[in-house]
């Protein structure tokens, strides 16, 4: 078996795909790509790049949502509730744009680390959404769609069999993220309606 074979086997190996009932998983990632000077004066000519990311992450169960968002952390609620909220409204009807197949979560058998090089999840997580996402160029302002068959990037930080049993936050807890989720984004919903345009500009066409 060739080398290019062995390790394509050992990938398929590793990852598991399920499908939950009565379960759906679908993100919105947003990752940043910008270039930067050389500022030690390395004697590499190659050009450095930076990353950034951004996501809206749910797993809804029936009426149940689970939300994770970059800087803010995760919520449980009614999908009544979030449609009450414009801004997670409208991320939730976009995931479902960038999602192939909402209904399948692959599991990663043996923890991969190619997504640590956007430092965006702060613990080790190994159940990817099977789903597109955004590239933002700085340098070139431009956004992209990076398809499905690319590596996972979108990661839940719970297990999905984890969503039938999980409790739902109450009033008050949901008032307070929603307070933190308005303060730690506010430079990003200055620039929501704009965002929002791009993206369903993207998936919409």
């Amino acid at each position: 078996m060739s080398a290019a074979n062995a390790n394509a086997a050992n990938a398929a190996v590793s990852r598991q795909y399920h499908t939950v009932a009565n379960a759906a998983f679908t993100a919105v990632y947003d990752r940043t790509v910008y270039k930067y000077d050389n500022l030690y004066c390395f004697s590499s000519p190659k050009q450095r790049y930076g990353y950034g990311a951004d996501y809206h992450i749910f797993a809804k169960y029936g009426d149940k949502v689970y939300m994770d968002v970059k800087g803010c952390g995760n919520i449980v609620m009614s999908f009544t509730e979030l449609q009450k909220n414009r801004y997670w409204k409208a991320y939730y009807e976009i995931s479902l744009l960038l999602t192939k197949d909402p209904h399948t979560v692959i599991q990663d058998i043996e923890y991969r680390t190619k997504y640590i090089g956007d430092d965006i999840y702060e613990e080790p997580r190994s159940w990817a959404i099977n789903t597109a996402f955004i590239e933002t160029n700085i340098n070139e302002n431009t956004k992209k769609i990076i398809g499905n068959d690319c590596n996972d990037i979108c990661y839940l930080r719970v297990s999905p069999y984890e969503l039938k049993n999980m409790e739902y936050n109450t009033a008050d807890d949901v008032a307070t993220y929603q307070n933190l989720y308005e303060t730690c984004r506010k430079l990003r919903i200055e620039t929501f309606e704009e965002r929002c345009a791009d993206y369903k500009r993207l998936t919409i066409g």
